[in-house]
């Protein structure tokens, strides 16, 4: 609504020289453009999810539910999301298995 408001003592409307706008925008953006890999993984895996829901549909593979909301496409790229979430945590605890040991044995010699 701000954004639509008229201003007659500019052209602009008042919000853009609101400092707190400026700064919620420039947060954002300064840490999606620090890296060309982000830009690229979110490039590659958008044209990955077209042709995953392009694949089904010409396959005629299709999971009775309701269109997810985080993928937008189809139920099958959230699943497909939800097994890469799962491997990530399973490789996280994996990598940290020997810190989180050495925690729990602190943890076990101050409780006895």
């Amino acid at each position: 609504m701000e954004l639509l408001r008229g201003n007659d003592e500019s052209v602009f409307p008042c919000i853009f020289h609101d400092p707190l706008l400026w700064i919620g925008f420039v947060l954002p953006f300064s840490i999606q453009i620090v890296d060309l890999n982000v830009g690229f993984s979110v490039w590659f895996f958008r044209i990955s999810s077209r042709l995953h829901t392009s694949i089904f549909t010409v396959v005629g593979y299709h999971i009775k539910e309701y269109n997810e909301a985080l993928t937008g496409s189809s139920i099958a790229l959230s699943h497909q999301g939800m097994g890469a979430i799962l491997v990530l945590v399973v490789a996280i605890a994996w990598t940290a298995r020997d810190h989180l040991a050495q925690c729990s044995a602190r943890r076990l010699r101050a409780v006895l």
